[in-house]
């Protein structure tokens, strides 16, 4: 009877017993839960790192926000036990922490970062991307070596990625304002490409699905007490598969819309004259750090003003290359672009915005006004990645499962990073956009209208650049000639 009575007081079986209620729902009402954390707050210091976790995650998914001495003193307490914790449990403190929309201070920060290095190997897709979710749910930059730890390790799981994954992780380092290499994101933009395609085609789940149900039907036919009750469990089972795999389509169609709206980052630091620094570390992110971010501290990011949203399939018969954005294709294109681009609007418009780019020559006046600045173009390295997203929503049909506002986003991501899509895309989203459009405002579908215009506005510009990437790599490849010729001439 002692040692019940003594083992049902301990602050550890409490700690225990809190996140056993908040998970059964059966956990006591806030003033009660308060009134325990001011009879454990002396306790805290002799509870274990298990127990100290469990309370953490009581408190954050039971929605009780203690007091900021208790949350003070309780970081406190878990700072010497953070090396004895493994990948998912300082991935599950870091999430604890952000529910209860608690910030610790720079030193206990630090020491996490310290513990999660020397775990860095066992650490999983999920917990890199829930890592840099919380920094970024904080607007707290982590030390360039960190990041770097951090990005070198998702470039090797990244084919272990999904498409929801990949978007929510591109999202964060456009938030904390992290610019990785362009070999890293043409990898990512592709693997999220496949991804995100075998997600919306079903891949071979549904071929696996109709045989089940093959089997099915012959077992209800074969009882006749049983057929009612066979027919009635496939429909519903049928209606959840048709369910969930419309639900796959929306979470891809979303994850697409994220990382589009992600890449603005690279458009705009390329425009205020940042340039890619040569010799950057592998896998990682190019920095213009301080002298804070050197000695490894945390520094609140420049983080892109705007929207902010939390990805897409590539279809086989579309392959991007070269070819697709040659002088023929992107004029064939621009032959075409003031008749598709006045065609989505649903309603009149009202006056058409300031245009984005100089004007053609022969309607500009040649006296008067200084040329308009050349608009500053998505990386050319990136056409082909961003080109394949945008195939994959028009051929996998899933801008039918965005919403007006998701929508909007869309073509408002490729308006900001200067990028024409096509004219498919164009007349597929338009579609997409007249079909909701009662989701949109009149203003809102103006600002669509105006989308349409200044994307197809881009195709001279393109083509242009298109020409000068051509004329570059013929000068590369003839230098490699001559220097084969006089290596093979000295021998």
């Amino acid at each position: 009877g002692w040692r019940r009575r003594r083992l049902g007081v301990l602050p550890s079986d409490v700690a225990s017993l809190l996140l056993w209620a908040v998970r059964t729902g059966t956990a006591p009402e806030p003033a009660k839960m308060q009134s325990l954390l001011v009879l454990l707050q002396p306790h805290l210091r002799v509870l274990r790192r298990a127990h100290l976790l469990r309370l953490l995650l009581a408190l954050a998914e039971g929605g009780v926000r203690p007091e900021a001495g208790f949350m003070r003193h309780m970081v406190e307490c878990m700072e010497p036990k953070l090396p004895l914790l493994g990948a998912e449990n300082l991935t599950q403190l870091l999430l604890a922490l952000r529910g209860l929309g608690y910030v610790p201070p720079q030193d206990w920060i630090l020491a996490y970062i310290q513990a999660s290095r020397a775990q860095l190997h066992y650490y999983a897709p999920a917990h890199v991307t829930a890592t840099l979710e919380v920094f970024s749910s904080w607007q707290l930059r982590p030390p360039r070596p960190y990041l770097r730890a951090l990005l070198a390790l998702a470039d090797g799981l990244m084919t272990k990625y999904s498409h929801k994954g990949l978007a929510s992780l591109l999202h964060c380092l456009g938030s904390l304002g992290v610019r990785p290499q362009r070999r890293w994101l043409v990898q990512a933009l592709s693997r999220l490409a496949e991804a995100a395609e075998a997600a919306a085609g079903g891949g071979g789940q549904g071929q696996g699905g109709s045989r089940l149900e093959g089997i099915q039907e012959v077992q209800a036919e074969a009882g006749a007490l049983h057929s009612h009750s066979h027919s009635q469990s496939h429909s519903h089972s049928q209606s959840r598969r048709s369910s969930q795999r419309q639900q796959r389509r929306a979470v891809a169609a979303w994850s697409l819309v994220v990382a589009l709206c992600s890449l603005r980052g690279v458009v705009e630091l390329e425009g205020a004259g940042e340039r890619e620094r040569e010799g950057e570390w592998q896998g990682g992110a190019s920095w213009q750090g301080g002298r804070e971010e050197q000695r490894g501290g945390v520094r609140v990011p420049q983080v892109p003003q705007g929207p902010q949203p939390s990805a897409p399939p590539l279809p086989e018969q579309h392959a991007v290359g070269a070819a697709d954005w040659s002088d023929a294709a992107l004029h064939t294109a621009a032959a075409a672009s003031s008749s598709q681009a006045a065609a989505p609007s649903t309603t009149p418009s009202p006056a058409a915005p300031p245009p984005l780019l100089p004007r053609p020559s022969s309607l500009a006046s040649s006296s008067s006004c200084p040329p308009a600045p050349r608009p500053v173009l998505l990386p050319y390295a990136l056409w082909s990645p961003v080109k394949r997203l945008s195939e994959v929503l028009v051929a996998r049909g899933l801008l039918g499962e965005l919403s007006g506002r998701q929508l909007d986003r869309l073509i408002h991501a490729l308006d900001r990073l200067n990028f024409y899509p096509g004219r498919e895309f164009l007349a597929a989203h338009a579609a997409a956009t007249a079909a909701v459009g009662a989701q949109l405002l009149p203003e809102r579908k103006a600002a669509v209208a105006g989308c349409y215009g200044r994307l197809a506005a881009l195709v001279p510009a393109m083509a242009e650049e298109a020409r000068r990437q051509a004329l570059a790599r013929q000068a590369r490849q003839a230098v490699m000639l001559a220097e084969g010729a006089g290596d093979a001439w000295e021998k």
